[in-house]
């Protein structure tokens, strides 16, 4: 510090701006200079430490880190969690859609559906891709019926069956979303392993 008041008072000013002394600091330090400069006597030191005179580092950063940590981590798993489920939506779509297009080409395939969608005594069966109207014939989309095991159906007997495709579609979509969620759901464990195996250890 200097003998000019004045200038004793811009120097912690600027110290105090500058963030090298705290508020206490500063405060402390102008009242010993107030009272030196009103008792005439020699001059005093303001008794800051050493440390905060020169270090303009934030104080314990490490700790502040350690404290914003968790927020970032909290923001990713639920976007992952979001994300997951996003995805096993369009997944099981996807997948249910498949699986009744593979039924309508390959019917034996839709044969896992008899038991959910035919009583006892029937079994799942389709029109061949062929529609029948008016004792006419035309080439058409597969529709599943159930019918008596070992009786003989004929095209025009289907018209008189109840259809059965749209049970056929529901339990496709279920089953594309059940193995949607299934990969998905291991997909996301395993992702979430992994990041917690990134994160160093303090």
């Amino acid at each position: 510090m200097t003998d000019d008041p004045v200038q004793s008072l811009e120097r912690l000013a600027e110290l105090h701006r500058r963030g090298d002394l705290s508020d206490t600091e500063f405060e402390d330090a102008k009242r010993q200079l107030l009272q030196r400069g009103s008792a005439g006597g020699a001059p005093v030191q303001p008794t800051v430490p050493a440390p905060a005179m020169f270090d303009t580092r934030p104080p314990f950063p490490q700790q502040r880190e350690s404290q914003e940590a968790p927020g970032p981590a909290r923001m990713s798993a639920a976007k992952r969690w979001t994300l997951a489920l996003i995805a096993t939506v369009v997944v099981g779509f996807v997948l249910g859609i498949a699986l009744l297009v593979v039924a309508e080409v390959a019917p034996s395939t839709a044969g896992w559906t008899t038991q959910f969608v035919c009583a006892g005594g029937q079994h799942l069966i389709t029109n061949g891709g062929v529609v029948h109207s008016n004792g006419g014939s035309a080439q058409g989309s597969t529709h599943f019926y159930c019918a008596p095991v070992g009786q003989q159906v004929t095209g025009l007997d289907l018209l008189s069956m109840q259809e059965q495709s749209g049970n056929v579609l529901g339990l496709s979509m279920l089953l594309g979303f059940l193995i949607a969620a299934v990969l998905v759901g291991l997909a996301t464990a395993l992702l979430a392993l992994r990041s917690k195996a990134r994160v160093p250890r303090g």
